[in-house]
């Protein structure tokens, strides 16, 4: 069952990072290891080739509760500046904060395959949002899906093969070098905001970036 936590401590996230990269480790084991061949994290968009563009990268996890409401309030914000072609969007899914989380975050980027990742990651924070107690079993993970039009078949298959774990595998190790101690965390060109913050504190952000003309990411 989903339990939505809206403040989670250095320590607590640090285990679950922890607790969660062995449990994709043991399944990993029966299968080939590609995650040096793929970038970390989901891509909306190839980066753009110019130097006004901003690189935002979001640590977020289904099961908690600011990146619910980060989804709602503040990535509209940040994509429109996608839209327009100023900037490239990272979201790196980490599921470390239970089992659920985890398989919630490895049918999301199978939803990838299909060009829906986006599609699926919005309605299940929306769904998230509109009943904190929902159980997410996996049936109910794969009915979204349909509803959503993805193939379920196709969805299941990737599910089976297990091609995604590796991307959350390193999408949790980037979590650790990347020094994430609460979510949702986001890097706008290398300034890290950590947790959720007002609309303000992001707009504040991108304005000082692009005044400075600053391109270095400064993250991993």
């Amino acid at each position: 069952m989903y339990k939505r936590r809206d403040c989670i401590s250095s320590t607590v996230i640090a285990h679950r990072l922890t607790v969660s990269i062995i449990l994709i480790l043991t399944t990993l084991n029966t299968i080939s290891c590609t995650s040096n061949q793929s970038s970390p994290g989901h891509s909306i968009k190839e980066p753009h080739d110019t130097e006004s563009s901003l690189k935002i990268v979001i640590y977020t996890d289904f099961e908690c509760g600011a990146c619910g409401k980060f989804n709602l309030e503040i990535e509209p914000y940040l994509r429109e500046f996608e839209a327009a072609g100023n900037a490239h969007i990272e979201i790196r899914l980490v599921g470390a904060l239970s089992e659920e989380s985890l398989y919630a975050a490895e049918v999301a980027l199978c939803a990838t395959d299909q060009g829906k990742f986006l599609e699926y990651h919005d309605a299940l924070f929306q769904a998230t949002r509109q009943n904190e107690d929902v159980v997410y079993s996996q049936e109910k993970l794969i009915d979204l899906a349909g509803s959503l039009g993805l193939d379920v078949q196709a969805l299941q298959k990737c599910l089976d093969s297990g091609t995604k774990k590796p991307e959350l595998e390193e999408n949790m190790e980037m979590a650790g070098i990347d020094s994430i101690r609460m979510l949702p965390t986001v890097f706008i060109n290398g300034i890290k905001i950590e947790g959720f913050k007002s609309l303000d504190t992001y707009i504040n952000v991108i304005d000082g970036v692009l005044a400075q003309g600053k391109i270095d990411t400064g993250e991993n």
